[in-house]
């Protein structure tokens, strides 16, 4: 991480040879298995209780900005393909998320942001009727 706390790079490690390198790298997406490889979450983030990340459906975590999808959060497929489809979902509200701070500013950290509806639909509103 750079000073002002966003990710510039990432080490790797050949777990075969084990030749050690440096990426560079603005982003970082963690790939955590079919069994929930929570440690990293553990008292930051809301889990249920098979270690699963809770969100909604628009794939939004208890902390604002933070997205999920795959297999840290996904308890019925947890298959490539669907994987693949959710982080999508969740790249595409993160711009979103983005888009919205730039024009309002900062949410207040404090609130739970599956609270806050999207569009006008409640989170209360079964699926199926927005």
């Amino acid at each position: 991480m750079g000073a002002d706390g966003k990710v510039q790079a990432i080490k790797t490690k050949n777990l075969v040879t084990g030749e050690e390198a440096q990426l560079d790298t603005d982003g970082v997406f963690i790939f955590v298995g079919h069994l929930p490889n929570n440690e990293l979450l553990k008292g930051k983030f809301e889990l249920d209780e098979d270690g699963h990340l809770i969100t909604d459906r628009f794939t939004r975590t208890n902390i604002p900005g933070v997205f999920a999808g795959g297999e840290i959060m996904d308890k019925v497929f947890k298959q490539v393909a669907t994987s693949v489809g959710q982080g999508c979902a969740a790249a595409m509200q993160t711009t979103k998320f983005l888009e919205e701070l730039e024009s309002h500013g900062m949410p207040d950290l404090q609130e739970d942001p599956r609270d806050f509806g999207v569009a006008g639909i409640k989170k209360q509103e079964p699926l199926g009727t927005w």
